[in-house]
C-alpha cells in the first residue's frame, strides 16, 4: 500500500504547477510539439496532428529550435511503451531562463513504461491463475539475481513477490559450511524440505551469508542427501554474490513453482513461457517488465520533466548525467527493477514533488559538486514522497543516496526500507525536515541516516 501522502496528488500537483510557473517559462516563440499514443510520426506534431513517439518529437525539436531557444513537448494522456530509452544529449536542452520542457498536457495522465500489459488469464489450480507469455510475443524473461535485468510481474500497480520459502519475512539457516570453512561452492542443511528442489532448474537462494548488513544471491546447482559422507544434505551453488557462506547464516529459497503458496506471489516458467500468480484482489491489470531504461540525458542543460509517470523498467527509470539547471518535478516513478532516478554530476538541479515507490534498489541517487575545490553542486531534493525501496538489493540501497558537495535534502517523506533511509558521503550538505519511518527492520549495522568513513 502507498503512503497516505502519496494519495494527495491533486494538492501536490497544484503546488508543482505554481512552482513551475514561477520557476521557468518558455521563451516567446519557442517551438512546441505534441505527442499522443494515437498520433503518427508522419503528422505535423501539432495539437490536432500529434506525433506518435517521443523520439520523433525529440528529433523535430532538435531540428527546429535554435541554440538560444528552449521548447516544449506536450504529451497527451495515455501509455507510451519505450522499447529503448529516450536519449537526450547536449543539443536537446534549452538556455538559462528558457528550458526545454517535457510535460503532460493539461494534467492528463501520461504513463511512460518499459513493460507490456498481459491478459487472458485462466485458472490453473485453486486461486492460482496463469498467462501464456509467448502468446503475447514475450520470450525475454531475463536472468535472476540482485541487479540483473529480469522480468517482474505487477498486479494492479503493485509489485508481486517472487515465490519463495520460507514466505516473505521468514528465513531458514545454514547448518555449517563444507569442511567447516567458508567455501563458495555450498553448505549443509538439515531442512528436509530442500529435498523437494532436487531436479528443479533455476532455483535461487537469497541470504545474508556472513553478516546481517550484506545480502547476496546464489543459484542452486544441486541438492545431495548425505553429501560427502555427512548425515546432512548438501546444497551446491554457483553464481554467488556477496560474502562467503558462514555457519548459521540465514537464507531463503526463491524462484520455485512449488513455493507459489500465498496471495501476492508469482512465478515465471521460463522454459515454457508461462506466468503464474496468486492475485491479492480481482485483476484489473497485470504488467510484466521488459525493457531496461526509460529516459537518459547526458550533457543536457536547462531541461525540465514535469508531471510524467515512469513505470515498469527492469533497470533505471530516469538517468540524468553531466547537466546544469535540470529539473524533475511532479513526476511519479514506480515499479522499477533497480534505481528510480539517478542524477550524476549535476549542477543547480531540482528534484521536487515527486512520488518514488517500489524500486528494486535505491529510490533517488544524486551526486554533484567538486570535493577537491569544495565547489557546490546545488542539487536540491525536496518535498518528495518515497516508499518501498531495496526490494531486491536489501542493503545500502536507501531512499536517497547522496555524494559530492553542497547539495540539500529537505522536506522529504521516506518510508519502508530494510536498511537505510538516507545514505552517503561528502561535504557541506544540508539535511532538514525529512520525515523517516519504518527502516532497519531486516538488517544490522544500520540506521535511518547513515554516513561516515570519508568526510573530506
Amino acid at each position: 500500500r502507498l503512503h497516505p501522502l502519496m494519495l494527495a496528488r491533486p494538492v501536490v500537483r497544484v503546488a508543482v504547477l505554481l512552482a513551475c510557473l514561477v520557476y521557468v517559462v518558455c521563451g516567446q516563440g519557442a517551438p512546441t510539439f505534441y505527442v499522443s499514443p494515437t498520433g503518427s510520426d508522419s503528422a505535423a506534431g501539432t495539437f490536432a496532428q500529434p506525433f506518435l513517439t517521443l523520439s520523433h518529437a525529440r528529433d523535430a525539436l532538435r531540428a527546429k529550435k535554435t541554440s538560444s531557444q528552449g521548447g516544449v513537448v506536450f504529451l497527451r494522456g495515455g501509455v507510451y511503451v519505450l522499447t529503448s530509452p529516450l536519449t537526450l544529449g547536449a543539443g536537446d536542452g534549452g538556455v538559462a531562463g528558457d528550458h526545454v520542457i517535457w510535460q503532460a498536457y493539461n494534467g492528463e495522465t501520461v504513463r511512460i513504461v518499459g513493460g507490456v500489459q498481459v491478459s487472458n488469464f485462466t485458472v490453473y489450480k485453486g486461486a492460482i491463475v496463469s498467462c501464456d507469455l509467448k502468446a503475447h510475443g514475450l520470450t525475454d524473461y531475463g536472468t535472476m539475481g540482485a541487479s540483473t535485468s529480469k522480468m517482474e510481474a505487477y498486479l494492479n500497480g503493485q509489485p508481486l513477490s517472487l515465490a519463495r520459502w520460507p514466505d516473505q519475512g521468514n528465513w531458514t539457516n545454514i547448518v555449517q559450511t563444507f569442511n567447516g570453512s567458508a567455501l563458495d561452492m555450498g553448505f549443509y542443511t538439515n531442512e528436509s524440505r530442500l529435498l523437494n528442489y532436487m531436479g528443479q532448474t533455476d532455483v535461487w537462494l537469497h541470504g545474508y551469508w556472513s553478516w546481517d548488513w550484506a545480502d547476496g544471491y546464489a543459484r542452486v546447482e544441486g541438492i545431495i542427501p548425505k553429501y560427502n559422507g555427512s548425515a546432512l544434505t548438501g546444497v551446491l551453488t554457483s553464481n554467488k554474490t556477496g560474502y562467503d557462506y558462514a555457519d548459521k547464516s540465514r537464507y531463503a529459497v526463491m524462484n520455485s513453482f512449488s513455493d507459489l503458496d500465498q496471495p501476492g506471489e508469482y512465478y515465471i516458467d521460463r522454459p515454457n513461457g508461462v506466468l503464474y500468480l496468486w492475485p491479492t484482489s480481482a485483476i484489473s491489470e497485470v504488467w510484466v517488465s521488459l525493457y531496461d531504461n526509460l529516459i537518459t540525458t547526458s550533457g543536457t542543460n536547462h531541461i525540465t520533466f514535469e508531471n510524467l509517470n515512469f513505470e515498469y523498467a527492469r533497470q533505471t527509470a530516469v538517468t540524468l548525467q553531466n547537466g546544469v539547471d535540470v529539473t524533475v518535478t511532479g513526476c511519479t516513478v514506480m515499479n522499477i527493477g533497480y534505481v528510480g532516478l539517478v542524477a550524476t554530476n549535476l549542477t543547480n538541479a531540482t528534484i521536487s514533488y515527486n512520488t518514488i515507490a517500489h524500486t528494486g534498489a535505491t529510490s533517488i541517487d544524486i551526486s554533484g559538486g567538486d570535493r577537491m575545490t569544495l565547489t557546490p553542486g546545488n542539487i536540491d531534493v525536496h518535498n518528495n514522497v518515497i516508499q518501498d525501496m531495496a526490494r531486491w538489493n536489501r542493503c545500502y540501497k536507501p531512499g536517497i543516496a547522496w555524494a559530492g558537495v553542497g547539495n540539500s535534502i529537505r522536506n522529504n517523506t521516506i518510508s519502508d526500507g530494510p536498511h537505510n533511509a538516507i545514505l552517503g558521503l561528502g561535504n557541506d550538505h544540508l539535511f532538514e525536515y525529512n520525515i523517516i519511518s519504518n527502516f532497519c527492520y531486516e538488517t544490522s549495522d544500520a540506521s535511518a541516516f547513515y554516513t561516515g568513513r570519508d568526510w573530506s
